[in-house]
């Protein structure tokens, strides 16, 4: 709804067109310049028909000098407001693709950490399995040496 917005279908995310430049539209566009605009030339005209002459051309002239200094001063504000919207809107941008960032750094370093957990506990099976094994080959050396040592024992009380 381009009536509630002057800006509408001229910029960022309401027209998604970020390469459109401010032009005399959107100056014309602007709230602020139609409201002054119109105030100031009330206020004359009003002035101007409350001393008799309102069609004078006193008074006119001094709508035109209201209207160009008007328009001279209003045209760096409707263009700082038209800059302000803009790089309002690409900051909301900005910051959401920033959470996307985020949200994807994260999610590596989780997968990371848990590629090094389960890298570390494939490590520590094996280390048991190998424990294991080296135990139990322990074991029956220690056996087969007792058992040897008893037999050469035995052999030497024989004799």
């Amino acid at each position: 709804d381009q009536g509630s917005d002057p800006y509408a279908g001229t910029q960022g995310i309401q027209g998604g067109d970020w390469s459109h430049n401010f032009g005399m539209a959107d100056y014309q566009a602007d709230p602020g310049y139609a409201f002054r605009q119109s105030e100031g030339n009330k206020a004359l005209e009003a002035s101007a028909a409350a001393r008799g002459g309102a069609l004078s051309g006193g008074a006119l002239k001094g709508l035109a000098a209201y209207n160009q200094g008007l328009a001279s001063q209003e045209y760096g504000n409707a263009y700082d407001r038209f800059m302000n919207n803009r790089s309002s809107q690409y900051n909301m941008l900005a910051g959401m693709s920033g959470m996307g960032q985020v949200s994807n750094g994260q999610l590596g370093q989780g997968q990371m950490n848990m590629a090094n957990q389960y890298g570390n506990n494939m490590a520590g099976i094996g280390n048991a399995q190998s424990a294991g094994t080296i135990g139990q080959s322990n074991a029956w050396t220690n056996g087969m040496n007792n058992a040897m040592n008893g037999w050469n024992d035995y052999q030497q009380m024989g004799r």
